[in-house]
């Protein structure tokens, strides 16, 4: 006799004599589908081979799955499993797919970036590509340069120390309102005074020793307020500055000058070369 299997609709012959007048349960060798397979009631009809999807033999067709020597149905929670699986192929396709498109986004932005600014460094488009947040206060390529600090005696007003150099810019654009900090230690590297100015002000020996402290600090007071601008330097170019403290604390062994910040915005005086 010939069955068919309801999950894969392939045909089988099984031998009549294989099955009890109640019928059984037999499984597709190609689908592992367990159904149950009646013995014919009548003389099953001659049907055209050509519709068959698969031939296979008695033996792997319609073997019983009941009896001594039949294999266990399987597990429902296994057959659940096995249903609920995704298909590796398409796992695998939609991730391929995904990076495709990542490094598509990647290089688009990119080359965006460069064009906007040919002359950007490629870690700064790097960091831009994926908005890492980078050199946000602008002073990581302002370099400082014959940076030197020296007590100064005023024949009125006492001693006072000094610290004086110069900022180089070092990006590839115009900066000013470049803001400086100037710290003094003690022995024990302890902040006893600090001061913070614009750069791109100085005032020559002459100025330090004739005009008053009260006049001299009026003046750095000026060139620390938000108002400042300073000097716009282009790239290269350098502007100095100077730091005075005054009165000077005691025990007083170190000084350091940093870079606070720096801006992009034109301050429409001329730029320093």
């Amino acid at each position: 006799m010939l069955i068919q299997c309801p999950q894969c609709e392939t045909t089988f012959k099984l031998d009549e004599k294989l099955l009890p007048p109640g019928g059984t349960l037999v499984r597709c060798s190609r689908c592992a589908q367990v159904f149950h397979a009646d013995p014919p009631l009548v003389e099953a009809p001659v049907i055209d081979r050509s519709v068959y999807r698969e031939e296979a033999r008695v033996e792997s067709a319609g073997i019983p799955v009941s009896g001594p020597e039949a294999p266990p149905p399987p597990d429902e929670e296994e057959v659940a499993v096995a249903l609920q699986r995704p298909p590796r192929k398409k796992f695998w396709g939609l991730l391929g797919l995904f990076v495709l498109l990542m490094l598509l986004a990647i290089t688009v932005r990119y080359s965006y970036l460069q064009l906007m600014n040919p002359r950007k460094e490629f870690v700064e488009i790097f960091q831009e590509v994926f908005f890492i947040p980078a050199d946000t206060e602008g002073n990581k390529k302002i370099r400082l340069n014959e940076v030197r600090g020296f007590f100064k005696n005023h024949p009125f007003d006492g001693r006072f120390f000094v610290v004086e150099g110069k900022v180089i810019n070092g990006y590839d654009h115009p900066r000013n309102r470049i803001r400086l900090r100037g710290t003094l230690q003690d022995s024990s590297r302890r902040v006893v005074a600090k001061r913070e100015v614009t750069a791109g002000w100085s005032l020559t020996a002459e100025e330090l020793e004739t005009q008053t402290l009260v006049e001299t600090n009026r003046i750095q007071e000026s060139q620390a307020g938000p108002q400042a601008s300073g000097t716009e330097l282009i790239p290269g170019a350098s502007a100095p500055f100077m730091i005075i403290f005054s009165p000077v604390p005691q025990q007083l062994t170190e000084f350091a000058v940093e870079v606070l910040e720096s801006g992009k915005k034109p301050t429409g005086k001329p730029a320093a070369r």
